[in-house]
């Protein structure tokens, strides 16, 4: 599959990255955008997490912590 294809079928799908390992997080944050997806939030708790799930209503949440 080509990247125009991964973003095309990603479409703007929102996202939240939660996972206590920031660099893994962010790893996993930037491979999502450049397949097209919307990360609107990155967290390193399960607090946060709910913020941001509350506050941004995501499609998908990406969870290790």
């Amino acid at each position: 599959m080509t990247s125009n294809a991964n973003s095309a079928a990603a479409g703007s799908r929102r996202v939240v990255v939660a996972d206590d390992d920031v660099l893994v997080r962010e790893g996993i944050a930037s491979v999502l955008a450049r397949a097209g997806y919307d990360v609107v939030g990155q967290v390193g708790d399960g607090a946060s997490l709910i913020e941001v799930i509350r506050s941004s209503t995501p499609d998908l949440a990406i969870v290790d912590i």
